[in-house]
């Protein structure tokens, strides 16, 4: 499958035209990673946007200076690394393959780049990830709360 209409499939690049796809996976970078290996570090300052392709991700978190928890498992299709993609802070938890995965990656600097020459595929993707945040954001109250209600009874 052609690169472009392989991105115009996830949620990140919905709406987008035929050129300003072509235009997004010419900057994309395809990447692999082997079982248990880190493709970043929480705390690193690299910020590019990643789409999981094949595989599993894990996104871990530090808990002091020993201990970690998984905080999400990724799933194909799935997007990830958005935090430090959207405010170029640095990472805020570890990224690792939990099985053999392929990955497109994506520069934050060369993307930001593209939206300021097309202001219009800049809005569409940034909403589009304000809407995959916010889904986020309302799955996760949903399960703080119902981890609440447990802890009462």
């Amino acid at each position: 499958m052609e690169l472009q209409k392989l991105l115009g499939t996830f949620e990140l690049f919905k709406d987008l035209s035929e050129d300003q796809l072509k235009l997004i996976g010419s900057k994309a970078v395809k990447a692999e990673y082997d079982e248990n290996q880190e493709i970043f570090h929480e705390q690193s300052t690299e910020s590019d946007i990643y789409i999981l392709m094949e595989g599993r991700v894990q996104i871990i978190g530090a808990l002091g200076k020993t201990d970690s928890a998984t905080i999400h498992t990724i799933l194909p299709g799935k997007l990830f690394g958005e935090f430090a993609f959207i405010d170029g802070e640095p990472r805020s938890a570890s990224a690792v393959a939990i099985q053999k995965t392929s990955v497109f990656k994506i520069p934050r600097a060369e993307l930001y780049t593209l939206f300021e020459s097309d202001k219009t595929m800049g809005y569409i993707v940034m909403r589009n990830l304000a809407r995959i945040l916010a889904r986020r954001i309302r799955q996760t109250a949903h399960e703080l709360r119902s981890s609440l209600m447990w802890e009462r009874h």
